[in-house]
C-alpha cells in the first residue's frame, strides 16, 4: 500500500496548471479578461451601481508579467445600447 502512494504523490506533483490570480475591485463584477497576442492582457470590469445615471466600465491593461500598466474608465448612458446590449438593471 505505501508504494502505491508514493508513486500516487509522485505523480500528483509533475502535474501543472495555468492559473492567474489576484484580488478584483470591490463595487465591481462580470469581470472579463482578454489576452493580446503580445503577451499583454485587459481586465474589463463593471460596476455594480450606476454613477450619476451612467453604467461604469473600468479597463485595467496589464503586462505578461501581471503588473498593471494603465487603468481607463468609461461611462455610458444606462440606455444606450453598447454592441447590442442594453445596459439597464
Amino acid at each position: 500500500m505505501s508504494v502505491l502512494l508514493c508513486s500516487y504523490f509522485s505523480v500528483a506533483q509533475l502535474s501543472t496548471e495555468k492559473r492567474i490570480e489576484f484580488d478584483l475591485r470591490n463595487g465591481y463584477s462580470g469581470e472579463t479578461i482578454f489576452e493580446s497576442t503580445k503577451g499583454y492582457f485587459v481586465l474589463e470590469s463593471r460596476a455594480d451601481d450606476y454613477v450619476d445615471g451612467q453604467a461604469e466600465i473600468k479597463y485595467d491593461l496589464y503586462s505578461g508579467d501581471l503588473e498593471l500598466e494603465k487603468t481607463e474608465t468609461v461611462l455610458i448612458p444606462k440606455k444606450n445600447d453598447v454592441q447590442g446590449i442594453v445596459l439597464q438593471r
